[in-house]
């Protein structure tokens, strides 16, 4: 069903696309006209038809990313033409009523031209943003973090989509960007894998050079892509990357830190694919550490951003849980319209009514599209330290050379 939804918004948009630029180009000249939309459905829709309904690459996977390409290309010209119209229906208004302030037409040649000049715009800084990949810090302060243990330092990626839109450039900085952090932890917040071929497998094994301080961990949890390219085929790259991939399963990293990873559901329209939600544990049947009498810092690795635990429900409280998934949007103005369904900004510590801090990181890679505009990628470095009372300090950070 929201398959189907998408792929009636999406045609919508690029008939809508198409009338602007048969108006302004082709208006004598039906027959082009028509073949122009038969490509722009045809560019947008064929490779992500296929390989949703076959499960598999079966064409070129350039041509997968073209498609990837251009439906950035239709939604920002369909942004730009929604507010050429408006300015044309206010034009029209203003006239109607005979008011006194004279609003011009905008023609359809103006505005095409305008439109494609913004999209070549979008494109370049998207291309330079997605490759402009910073570590930023987080501090917390903690009275379950022991004195001895101030300092400690995680690194957090997200949404690395080792995939069609990943590039070994971007890959080689996320890794010597990790390793400049010299965490004692390194978490993978899901959506690692992306694809089912050879080309990810030897991604993964790459990211087999991220390392952080001596004795350090590497820790991930499933996100719906890594479902979608086959649960035993991410765990063999996750295994590659030397990556523990956690799956509903809590793990003691020192005596005063635990953590808990928990899988993800894998929601609902991909093929294949059923939402799978386990029984919620009751509280008599916690973990030791996980109560609030512990004294353990305890820590929640999940991908969807919801602030919440889906194993142990509303009363369990963390003291940090860390998603990803929604990818600050990654384009503008795609951004606006996430925030709707996720509404827990990205790149800022969260503090919860029940005290839980969250933080949604807002990716680290691309997905589709190989662009970001204004969703610059990020790897999170958080510094826990001790204190009486629990606080935060989200600081902006910056590029690690």
């Amino acid at each position: 069903m929201f398959f189907l939804v998408f792929i009636l918004l999406v045609c919508g948009m690029t008939a809508f696309d198409w009338w602007w630029l048969r108006c302004a180009f082709l208006s004598r000249h039906p027959v082009w006209a028509v073949l122009l939309l038969a490509f722009m459905l045809a560019l947008l829709l064929l490779p992500p038809v296929l390989r949703h309904t076959l499960g598999k690459y079966t064409i070129l996977r350039i041509m997968e990313e073209a498609s990837w390409i251009w439906l950035a290309w239709s939604f920002w010209l369909a942004f730009c033409f929604c507010g050429f119209t408006l300015w044309n229906l206010t034009a029209k208004l203003f006239g109607a009523f005979h008011l006194s302030i004279s609003i011009p037409m905008i023609s359809a040649w103006t505005a095409a031209w305008a439109a494609i000049a913004l999209t070549l715009l979008a494109t370049i800084w998207g291309v330079v943003e997605a490759d402009a990949i910073r570590v930023k810090t987080v501090k917390i302060a903690s009275p379950r973090v022991p004195k001895e243990a101030d300092g400690y330092r995680i690194a957090l990626v997200s949404d690395v989509h080792l995939g069609g839109a990943a590039t070994w450039r971007r890959l080689e900085k996320t890794v010597r960007l990790v390793n400049a952090t010299e965490a004692n932890l390194i978490l993978s917040a899901g959506d690692l894998i992306d694809g089912k071929s050879e080309r990810e497998r030897q991604l993964a094994a790459a990211l087999d050079s991220m390392h952080g301080a001596a004795g350090c961990q590497k820790l991930a949890v499933t996100g719906n892509h890594d479902v979608y390219s086959g649960l035993d085929f991410s765990r063999q790259c996750h295994e590659a990357a030397g990556f523990l991939l956690l799956d509903n399963a809590g793990r003691q990293l020192a005596p005063w830190l635990w953590i808990y990873g928990e899988k993800d559901p894998a929601s609902g329209w991909h093929p294949g694919y059923k939402t799978s939600r386990d029984p919620v544990v009751p509280p008599h049947a916690w973990p030791t550490e996980l109560k609030p009498e512990s004294g353990v810092f305890r820590l929640l690795l999940k991908h969807r951003p919801d602030g919440r635990s889906a194993v142990f429900g509303e009363q369990a409280v963390f003291d940090l849980a860390l998603s990803g998934h929604s990818h600050g949007g990654q384009i503008f103005p795609f951004n606006l319209l996430v925030r709707l369904q996720h509404p827990f900004t990205e790149g800022r510590l969260h503090r919860l009514p029940n005290g839980m801090g969250l933080y949604v990181s807002p990716g680290t890679g691309v997905w589709g599209p190989p662009f970001r505009v204004l969703a610059r990628p990020e790897v999170t470095l958080f510094i826990l330290t001790h204190s009486d009372a629990m606080s935060c300090d989200n600081s902006k950070g910056g590029e690690t050379p």
